[in-house]
C-alpha cells in the first residue's frame, strides 16, 4: 500500500539524516581538535578547519529540527495541557501542529528568497576562506522544508489516531 512505502521512505530518510548528523558532529569534533593541536604545538592555524565547523554546525542545527520534531524530542511546555482532559489535549495538539506548519511555511518562503538573493549577488563570507553565503542559507531551506513535511506528517498521524480512537502512533505500518 501507499502508506507502507511512505513510512519506509520517511524512516529511511530520517535514519540517513541521523547518520549524516552523527558523521558531521564527528567531523566538527575532529576539525576543532586538529585546530587546537595545530595552534598549540605548531603555532599555526589550518584555515579550513576554522571555517568549516561553522558551516557544518548550521547544517546540523537546521537538519535536526525536523528529526527532533518527529522523535518528539523538541522543547515544549506541558503545564497547561497536562491538566486538561484527553479530547482537549488532542485538539490543542492539532492546533499547535497547524501553527507550526504555518510558521514553517512562512520561514520556508523567506529562506527561498534568501537563497535566491545570496545566489544572485554571489555574496561570500568575510573570512580567510570566502565561502558563498548561499551555502549557509540553503541549509535553512533544506531544514525548514524537512520540518514542514514532517510536521504535516505528524499532524496527519495525530488526526488518524484521534479518528481511530487509539493511542498508537505511526498507525501500524
Amino acid at each position: 500500500m501507499v502508506s507502507r512505502w511512505y513510512f519506509r521512505l520517511r524512516d529511511g530518510l530520517l535514519r540517513g539524516l541521523e547518520i549524516f548528523v552523527c558523521i558531521t558532529l564527528l567531523a566538527i569534533f575532529g576539525m576543532v581538535i586538529s585546530e587546537v593541536i595545530s595552534r598549540t604545538f605548531f603555532g599555526m592555524s589550518i584555515t579550513y578547519f576554522v571555517e568549516l565547523p561553522r558551516l557544518l554546525l548550521i547544517y546540523i542545527t537546521f537538519l535536526y529540527i525536523g528529526i527532533a520534531l518527529k522523535q518528539n524530542k523538541h522543547i515544549k511546555v506541558g503545564l497547561i495541557p497536562e491538566s486538561l482532559n484527553p479530547v482537549l489535549k488532542k485538539v490543542i495538539n492539532i492546533i499547535v501542529h497547524l501553527l507550526m506548519i504555518y510558521a514553517c511555511y512562512l520561514l520556508l518562503q523567506t529562506s527561498i528568497s534568501l537563497v535566491k538573493l545570496h545566489f544572485t549577488i554571489k555574496s561570500a563570507t568575510y573570512t580567510a576562506v570566502p565561502i558563498p553565503m548561499w551555502l549557509f542559507s540553503i541549509s535553512c531551506l533544506f531544514g525548514l522544508g524537512l520540518t514542514l513535511v514532517l510536521c504535516v506528517d505528524t499532524l496527519i498521524q495525530d488526526i488518524i489516531v484521534w479518528v481511530m480512537g487509539s493511542d498508537q502512533t505511526d498507525a501500524k505500518k
